[in-house]
């Protein structure tokens, strides 16, 4: 399967997956939650080459992650916004976040590069998967899969497909 055939597949993590997964767009979100939104502003901080850069926003706009407002009187200046689509990818990040706090220190003088707080709070804020029924917190071990049938057929039509490649080369 190639990459831009992801889109289309019957599956919420290929499809969430064409739209956000690479590095670069990640490093976007990044900059967009911290409240950078110019264009500048965002390829000093991510770094990225300016064509780059252009292909990935144009990229996030398409896929309605982001909004680019630009007054018609200056162009050039234009702003790149989150929409709701794409501020709901918040938990997405934090969550890259905290694993990246955690595999890839230890960070200079004990703390990582950002740190959340809990505003009006006063406390830092460490946020958890929560079971939105019961409340209580919830890590990969207190879940079950339960695959639809449309989705079992799909995965059935592959394990198929790769097994009489695997017949056809060993006979071959």
């Amino acid at each position: 399967m190639r990459r831009n055939e992801l889109s289309e597949e019957y599956c919420s993590i290929a499809r969430a997956g064409a739209d956000i997964a690479d590095a670069w767009t990640f490093l976007i979100l990044r900059e967009l939650f911290l409240s950078n939104r110019s264009f500048e502003g965002l390829r000093r901080q991510t770094g990225m080459a300016p064509g780059s850069l252009t292909q990935r926003l144009t990229s996030l706009e398409e896929a309605g992650i982001l909004r680019r407002n630009a007054p018609e009187d200056k162009p050039r200046k234009a702003q790149y916004v989150l929409t709701e689509k794409g501020l709901d990818l918040w938990p997405v990040v934090i969550a890259l976040k905290q694993w990246g706090d955690k595999w890839f220190g230890p960070w200079p003088g004990g703390l990582p590069p950002v740190s959340l707080e809990h505003r009006g709070r006063d406390h830092p804020l460490i946020v958890q998967t929560v079971c939105a029924c019961c409340g209580e917190p919830v890590t990969a071990m207190d879940s079950t899969p339960v695959i639809n049938p449309v989705f079992g057929r799909n995965r059935d039509q592959r394990e198929d497909m790769g097994k009489r490649a695997r017949r056809k080369e060993t006979k071959g």
